[in-house]
């Protein structure tokens, strides 16, 4: 789900494009509550370092997706991730 599909294919077309590690590119969250554990694919990370970060955001992408639709999406979410950076700083 985090990488693509066909997955050897997905997978060999991030090693020759991508120039940065996935460090936190996605992964899953758990949240217990009364009515029993929930785990969602998380596809919005933050790595941060002592002096910057690096906003991740991925996209559910299909054979039937608009590229341009899609980047709208993507810069969405990485819009609500710098919101709430910025917001901690003030």
């Amino acid at each position: 789900a985090l990488a693509g599909t066909p997955l050897d294919k997905a997978l060999n077309d991030i090693t020759l494009n991508e120039r940065h590690p996935r460090r936190c590119y996605g992964g899953y969250v758990g949240v217990t509550d009364s009515e029993g554990t929930h785990i969602f694919v998380n596809l919005r990370c933050v790595h941060f370092d002592e002096s910057r970060y690096c906003i991740y955001a991925g996209g559910g992408i299909t054979a039937k997706s608009e590229s341009a639709t899609e980047w709208d999406e993507t810069s969405a979410k990485s819009q609500v991730l710098l919101n709430a950076i910025n917001q901690s700083r003030s």
